[in-house]
């Protein structure tokens, strides 16, 4: 592992708008999606009467031009705050607060992974294209979504390379014809990874979502048969980081940014909520005395000047050196995975 982060000079991070171009529902879409496919099971249900009891939101109502939905930030804060304060809502117990933030974290999987089934076209090219310029083992992934597309299109594409998490698993499905390995680190979980609270171990699931059938249905672990969970870090601005094997992923992030040339920023608008990644850039800058390359591809037909005048902004202001930032407001994801970017 060492030896392989020495030779990565390139981070590719990837957010949620280079999901969106594989069709996945922004986090401020997630909600909608839900009301529009709703299902009548009991996950839904929680969910419904939450919206209807802490936001006047209901079935009947939610197309209303006059209703406007809470963001996931406000709705999981307030429940991550009646946790910390060891509080109940009236009507809600605690048991019945952390049941309903179960459910809000099962809806972002579900409408993850009915929107995301078979769509990877814009990730194959960015995976081809590295793959064509020798820099697949140059790179590295820093994936802040929960979906697994890149993750299968790195299993499809690259034959020859074994995809390395940054974590320690009991599965790690090794290929034996591999030459090396692309790492992907997924600072905010997997849906396809499933966690062992009782022997602390970690087990991927290749190419499955099996972290959605932990909400309904119970899954054993291979080791100790006892019930697994899923690592899904929700959006929100109390993020519980505390799990060993994302902190073994937070540790190697942190080496590979103090150590490469340039960090592509894809689909991500450099939210204050993701204080954790904020935190281990500037660390890097300062550790080196030096601000890395720094691209920005969050472009997308539509987007409107002044949010574009607002993302810039966000970057420029956080990093030292403004000469070393690229803000490239007319590339968008689909464009920078066929061609790149204007090298410097």
């Amino acid at each position: 592992m060492g030896e392989q982060m020495n030779t990565i000079n390139q981070v590719i991070i990837l957010g949620a708008g280079a999901s969106k171009s594989e069709g996945a529902p922004l986090q401020s879409e997630l909600f909608i999606e839900f009301f529009k496919s709703y299902k009548n099971d009991k996950q839904g249900k929680l969910i419904l009467d939450f919206f209807k009891d802490f936001w006047g939101i209901n079935i009947n109502n939610f197309q209303s031009p006059d209703i406007k939905f809470p963001t996931f930030e406000e709705c999981l804060g307030i429940l991550d705050w009646a946790h910390i304060r060891n509080e109940c809502l009236r009507g809600y117990s605690q048991e019945r607060l952390n049941t309903v933030r179960s459910a809000l974290i099962y809806l972002i999987a579900k409408v993850l992974d009915e929107n995301l089934k078979e769509k990877d076209v814009h990730h194959k090219c960015l995976v081809n294209r590295l793959v064509a310029e020798n820099m697949l083992t140059q790179t590295a992934f820093i994936s802040l979504n929960y979906d697994i597309i890149i993750d299968n299109v790195l299993t499809e594409l690259a034959f020859d390379f074994n995809i390395d998490y940054g974590l320690d698993s009991i599965n790690a499905n090794r290929k034996k014809q591999a030459r090396s390995s692309v790492l992907l680190l997924k600072l905010h979980g997997s849906l396809n990874w499933l966690y062992c609270p009782t022997c602390n171990n970690m087990e991927i699931t290749p190419k499955k979502k099996q972290a959605i059938k932990t909400f309904y249905k119970e899954e054993k672990c291979s080791i100790c048969h006892a019930p697994t969970s899923p690592i899904i870090i929700p959006p929100t601005l109390y993020k519980e980081m505390n799990n060993p094997f994302i902190q073994q992923i937070i540790l190697k992030t942190d080496i590979i940014l103090r150590n490469v040339e340039k960090i592509f920023f894809c689909g991500y608008s450099f939210s204050d909520s993701d204080m954790h990644l904020k935190y281990l850039l500037k660390r890097a800058e300062i550790f080196n005395n030096i601000t890395p390359e720094i691209h920005i591809i969050n472009y997308h037909d539509g987007k409107k000047e002044v949010k574009l005048a607002e993302e810039k902004e966000r970057f420029i202001r956080f990093f030292n050196n403004v000469d070393n930032i690229f803000y490239h407001q007319d590339i968008s994801f689909e464009n920078f995975a066929k061609n790149g970017v204007k090298q410097h």
